[in-house]
């Protein structure tokens, strides 16, 4: 007998040991702080009136909150797990910011790697958090713009409102008289005029034009005559040294010809001749001469006049962008496959946009040559993309249901070990798979979005009803021998096994469980469904390690990735 004890105590300490450590993952649900607002709140042990009192806690304590559910919201009191009436608290805001740990982050315009980069931001800049998606945050960039950053490159903190980056972009007025109109072209009408050195307020960017704050009225303003006052130097005309750690600066050719000389003086002899828009990169100074060594050709360097070149941020500014999303991307002589390769773009490389042909830009090379690149490998800044970049080609008006299996007074299957409810498992990945798909451009229909019940019959009939591209069954499975572990993919019409398979084999690389391969399924949202449908059972949660897994933010992040990716891989392979 004391022997059984023993053994008991054993595994009761190992599984107090397994949940401590889950526990703060369960706690990381959300970031939002509530602060009591009656005199006593009773803690309940469940989300009603109906269950027992655990505790009372006192007018303005604050805690951060766990979970909520129906109006009710879970709370750590101490050692204690409860839940009180959201409809006697309120809400504490939260200063969270994001400051990159990195020189240079990329901000995606979706939660994924897959997504374009939008533009990158720098060590000692904060910027408030607006939402989290697994590993990764969307940060509000200005008061018109977000992104997405990648969990693991950042530093998260508590930030005053004071020490929280600029959330406004201002202009310069360098013309001395600019038209400001009602649209973002010429052929709109005149409201008003500014005058050289005024400073406006930036809302938007458009076809090279600035939209603007003006006279309590928005205008639009032509960029080339202005220059914004927030260019991050370092980002825009220098380049990084990686031998010397050290960043140079970039100059432009201004005259026609432009001679380059052995010293620093118009008596020195003229080694070479420089054209207009050549680039040069700046390594030392000397009075009112620089030296300088051209950027496509380091060995044609020597001294010029500083009052004949300008600096490349004048150049290129104030012009739209586009940014290399690829390694070795083909800069091409024409807006054809067909034309020769005149350079290569690497990742993160910007260039500005001298105009479109097609589905290729035309762009400004750091010579001063022209070149095209494919409108569908790179993203845009500063005008609309009218050409739809990698994904968003696949995907956009694409119709995606999502249904998370179960939900109400289904509950589907229940965790053998800790008791997780199938429904809830996996409503929190379709909703991380939602986003993902909406910021790659296709329209998201929930079967639910939150714990709500609906027969079999009603889930198919959203597919038919919004005549679905695709329909995408997310579940967790349970096995009556705990032993069985792993992910499986159904399809029931042989048309539909190819859908399964991507998402089978991009579910595999990111979750790293076992693959019980891709299988004929029975099922009524599939047999019933005429559209493209499949279901995926994500894991077993019978089975400890399994169960353990699928509680976790990273594994529910990575299952919603890798489904993404198995819908993208799919539609690129049958575009």
């Amino acid at each position: 007998m004391h022997k059984k004890r023993n053994k008991f105590l054993l595994i009761f300490s190992f599984l107090f040991l397994v949940l401590s450590l889950i526990n703060p993952l369960i706690q990381a649900a959300t970031d939002k702080l509530i602060k009591v607002k009656v005199d006593e709140l009773n803690v309940r042990s469940g989300p009603g009136l109906g269950y027992n009192v655990l505790t009372t806690i006192a007018k303005d304590q604050q805690y951060p909150v766990i979970e909520e559910k129906n109006k009710w919201i879970k709370l750590k009191i101490n050692d204690q797990i409860g839940w009180v009436a959201g409809w006697l608290v309120d809400y504490v805001k939260s200063t969270k910011t994001i400051e990159s740990k990195v020189q240079s982050l990329n901000v995606r315009s979706g939660p994924s790697t897959s997504f374009p980069i939008l533009e990158q931001i720098y060590p000692g800049s904060k910027y408030p958090i607006v939402e989290e998606e697994g590993d990764w945050f969307k940060i509000q960039l200005n008061k018109n713009k977000t992104g997405w950053v990648a969990g693991w490159l950042i530093k998260i903190a508590e930030t005053p409102s004071s020490e929280i980056s600029t959330m406004s972009e201002f202009v310069t007025i360098k013309a001395n008289t600019l038209n400001v109109r009602s649209g973002p072209s010429t052929e709109y009408s005149i409201i008003g005029k500014l005058k050289k050195g005024e400073q406006v307020e930036i809302i938007d960017i458009e076809q090279a034009w600035y939209k603007i704050k003006f006279n309590k009225q928005i205008g639009w303003i032509a960029s080339e005559y202005a220059s914004k006052n927030t260019l991050t130097v370092s980002s825009k005309n220098t380049i990084q040294d990686k031998e010397n750690n050290k960043e140079q600066k970039i100059v432009v050719v201004s005259p026609e010809i432009l001679n380059l000389r052995s010293g620093p003086g118009l008596n020195y002899e003229v080694v070479a001749k420089l054209l207009k828009n050549d680039f040069l990169v700046v390594d030392d100074s000397k009075g009112e001469w620089l030296h300088v060594a051209k950027a496509t050709n380091p060995e044609v360097n020597g001294w010029v006049a500083k009052w004949l070149v300008i600096d490349s941020s004048q150049v290129i500014s104030n012009r739209p962008t586009v940014t290399i999303l690829n390694p070795g991307t083909n800069l091409r002589e024409g807006p054809s496959t067909s034309y020769r390769v005149v350079s290569l773009g690497n990742v993160g490389d910007q260039f500005p946009i001298l105009g479109t042909k097609g589905d290729w830009y035309q762009i400004l090379l750091p010579n001063g040559d022209k070149a095209f690149v494919a409108g569908w490998i790179v993203s845009v800044k500063g005008m609309n993309q009218v050409i739809s970049s990698g994904i968003k080609r696949l995907l956009k008006d694409k119709i995606i249901v999502v249904d998370a299996g179960h939900g109400g007074k289904d509950h589907g299957a229940t965790g053998a070990t800790f008791k997780s409810l199938e429904k809830d498992l996996n409503l929190a990945v379709a909703m991380r798979l939602q986003k993902k798909l909406e910021a790659a451009g296709a329209k998201v229909i929930m079967t639910r979005s939150k714990d709500k019940y609906l027969t079999l019959q009603e889930r198919v009939n959203i597919a038919i009803t919004n005549n679905a591209d695709a329909f995408i069954s997310i579940h967790h499975n349970t096995h009556e021998n705990s032993a069985v572990n792993g992910t499986i993919t159904y399809y029931y019409l042989k048309k539909n096994k190819e859908l399964a398979k991507n998402i089978q084999r991009e579910l595999l690389k990111r979750t790293g469980l076992k693959d019980l391969n891709v299988r004929f399924g029975n099922y009524h949202v599939l047999r019933e469904n005429p559209k493209l449908a499949v279901l995926t059972e994500l894991a077993f949660i019978s089975n400890y390690y399994d169960e353990l897994k699928v509680l976790s933010k990273s594994f529910q992040e990575n299952a919603a990735e890798g489904i993404f990716q198995g819908i993208l891989k799919y539609f690129n392979s049958n575009k």
